[in-house]
């Protein structure tokens, strides 16, 4: 028989051999050491993922809240208002509802509002429209009809009339909340600036 010191001996060296072969071959579990690598690593990524998506859903959030905007109680006839008394309104005249839908193709009757001022003139292109909106869904409809609109003006005064053009360039188009504005006059910035105090 081995002496007894020599059976613990072997005992312990299968022990350890048992362990290393435990933590260091494949199918076992992964060392400490390792899931701590390994943990570390996944933090290093999943930190910056997470910060990268709360970013984009901010932002995403920013512009939902610039498109949409406030939801103004004034009346359209204080914006309007407030917009013609900073502008040069000499060659432009207040168009009913069949002038709204001739030049734009919307329908009045499904808005809370709209105020038009067109050219007195074929020779300008002067001209502001102004839309108070039942709801903030109708933004697009209103966009598109402004910017299908402006379309026409810059094709029709391109290569003519004295600064018509460059008017039409620098023309605004101001949607904000349940209303919007455009204008294409020569101070469009200063009618814009009197449009959002209005709102």
């Amino acid at each position: 028989m081995q002496p007894l010191s020599v059976k613990r001996t072997l005992t312990c060296l299968n022990r350890t051999a048992f362990t290393i072969k435990k933590h260091f071959t494949p199918s076992g579990p992964t060392p400490f050491y390792l899931r701590f690598i390994i943990m570390k690593k996944t933090e290093r990524f999943l930190i910056p993922a997470a910060m990268a998506v709360c970013v984009a859903v901010l932002l995403l959030f920013i512009g939902f809240l610039q498109k949409s905007g406030k939801i103004s109680k004034a009346d359209i006839k204080t914006v309007s208002h407030a917009v013609t008394s900073v502008t040069d309104m000499s060659q432009m005249e207040e168009g009913d509802n069949s002038m709204v839908k001739r030049l734009y193709g919307l329908e009045p009757g499904k808005y809370n509002g709209t105020v038009l001022y067109y050219p007195t003139s074929a020779a300008t292109a002067n001209e502001i429209l102004i839309v108070k909106l039942t709801d903030i869904k109708q933004q697009d409809e209103v966009k598109a009809a402004v910017e299908a609109r402006l379309a026409v003006q810059k094709k029709n005064f391109n290569g003519y009339g004295v600064g018509q053009y460059e008017m039409l360039q620098n023309s605004v188009t101001d949607i904000s909340g349940n209303y919007v504005l455009f204008a294409a006059t020569k101070n469009a910035k200063a009618a814009d600036a009197a449009f959002q105090k209005t709102l």
